[in-house]
């Protein structure tokens, strides 16, 4: 690939080719190396995925041929699965910072509150920590639902290598012309 992907934006991805490509009946050689093929991100990671979906477009031949053809075929790894695999960051610190401050907070105040209470006809004192779970019940619903809604990020550096499935035959025949040679 020749720039890193970054699942939080969508756009276009550009790789290229490393070696040449040969016909199906290994008679020639159908795009050189060095060939750019020019693909788009159109989603970003869904939840719950570890892959990336990108959809190759397009690719041109180097020069002198400098030929284009249409792919619409997806990025796969080695194996055939579609998608690219990355470093995924599920943002926890982002999703669950602001719940777990506002309860620490909660919690510390009712600590303070119950630490300054007049002891001098009792001698227990209760400390409840039930604000973890229960107070500021409707700030942390209202913070959990912005903050659940963060999608997790799938990145990859440039240089990584990727492979095309291609979804369908490519035809070439306007393009070269060969003879059968016996």
């Amino acid at each position: 690939m020749q720039q890193a992907v970054d699942s939080s934006l969508v756009g276009q991805v550009t790789c290229i080719q490393s070696v040449d490509l040969w016909s199906a009946d290994h008679s020639a050689i159908v795009a050189e190396a060095g060939t750019i093929y020019t693909g788009q991100q159109l989603m970003g990671l869904a939840r719950g995925n570890r892959r990336l979906p990108i959809v190759w477009v397009r690719g041109r031949t180097p020069m002198p041929n400098n030929i284009a053809f249409n792919l619409n075929s997806a990025a796969t790894d080695e194996l055939g699965r579609t998608g690219i695999t990355g470093e995924i960051d599920n943002h926890l610190a982002e999703r669950w910072g602001p719940i777990v401050a506002l309860s620490l907070i909660d919690d510390v105040g009712a600590y303070l509150s119950a630490t300054g209470q007049d002891s001098s006809n009792s001698t227990n004192t209760n400390i409840s920590f039930g604000n973890t779970t229960s107070g500021g019940q409707d700030l942390a619903t209202e913070i959990f639902k912005e903050s659940a809604n963060i999608p997790s990020t799938l990145t990859r550096n440039q240089g990584a290598n990727i492979y095309i499935y291609l979804a369908r035959d490519v035809d070439f025949s306007k393009v070269y012309s060969l003879e059968y040679k016996e």
